[in-house]
Parts: C-alpha cells; sequence; structure tokens
C-alpha cells in the first residue's frame, strides 16, 4: 500500500495547492468578503497582465522569425490571382 512507503510519507506535505482556492471556514470567508473564484481569478489575470515582463528573444530566434515571415508572404504573393 503506497500510503504507507516511506516516500509517500515523507513527501507527504510537499503538496501543491493553488493560491486561488480559499480553503477558509465559510463563515471566515463571508466575512472577508466572499470573493468567488472568479473574483480571485479575474484579479490574479489583471496583476499578471499589468507585471509582466516578457524576455527579450535571441537574436538568432528573431532572425529566424522575420525569415519565416517573409518566407510565408512570398509564398502568398506567388499565389495571388492576377486579374
Amino acid at each position: 500500500m503506497f500510503l504507507n512507503d516511506p516516500h509517500t510519507v515523507a513527501h507527504l506535505h510537499d503538496f501543491w495547492y493553488s493560491p486561488l482556492i480559499d480553503r477558509r471556514r465559510y463563515s471566515q470567508w463571508l466575512a472577508a468578503g466572499s470573493q468567488t473564484m472568479y473574483d480571485r481569478l479575474g484579479a490574479r489575470v489583471k496583476h499578471l497582465l499589468s507585471s509582466h515582463q516578457p524576455e527579450p528573444l535571441a537574436d538568432p530566434i528573431k532572425d529566424r522569425i522575420h525569415s519565416l515571415i517573409a518566407a510565408r508572404e512570398t509564398r502568398a504573393a506567388v499565389k495571388q490571382p492576377r486579374g
């Protein structure tokens, strides 16, 4: 049985819990304003969108993207019907 396994016992408290899940008692949740999962998720999304600073792409990656776009535009121009 895996519950008796030393590895399971050693890592029992390593479980990750999402910070979006509110584990308070119902009365505590109500007293704190009864924020729904939708409310918490919306706040998290707004925070991420306003604070995220992506790492710039390396030059070789940018060059490859530009070459792929140029190749696609060339193929699209060739397939344009003339008339």
